[in-house]
């Protein structure tokens, strides 16, 4: 399994759109974002996130982990070498949660029960990757492109949240 990596509106889930269409021997894992925006009937806890992050982060930061995980953990037991998953619980932790807690979002509680989840997973239950593949994008065509597929929980996401996510 390979990661597929990138900003926000970088284009992975384009460019893994393009991989199944065109090689049908690779397994695509895209990102459940669906289950983040239909949490609860009318609860969106990513839009709930970008809207009050102080309050939303670690509820974020957490739902986003297990989703990816449970992801991860069915891509692995497939066995099949040729698939392409969408983000991962390491970009979810080295660059999502890492910056909450850094922005103040997350406490050092929150992200010490973070960090204790994200270590278990990483050693007991998730495989490591054969490799990541990155899109990198600069920050501000990564901007307008959220802006344009107007997704209405990334409708209050600020070009410098994107700046600085971006690795």
């Amino acid at each position: 399994m390979y990661i597929v990596e990138g900003n926000i509106g970088a284009g992975k889930s384009t460019f893994l759109r393009l991989i199944q269409a065109h090689i049908p021997s690779v397994s695509v894992i895209f990102e459940p974002i669906a289950s983040w925006q239909n949490t609860a009937p009318g609860e969106s806890i990513l839009a709930n996130f970008y809207t009050n992050p102080q309050r939303w982060a670690y509820t974020m930061e957490t739902a986003s982990m297990t989703s990816r995980a449970h992801e991860h953990m069915k891509a692995q037991a497939k066995n099949n070498p040729f698939q392409l998953m969408e983000r991962s619980i390491y970009s979810g932790h080295h660059v999502f949660a890492k910056n909450g807690f850094d922005a103040g979002f997350l406490t050092t509680v929150e992200w010490r029960i973070y960090t204790e989840w994200f270590s278990f997973l990483t050693q007991d239950v998730c495989k490591p990757p054969q490799g990541f593949l990155y899109l990198r994008v600069d920050p501000e065509i990564a901007f307008e492109r959220i802006k344009r597929r107007q997704r209405s929980a990334e409708s209050t996401i600020s070009l410098d949240y994107i700046r600085q996510i971006h690795a």
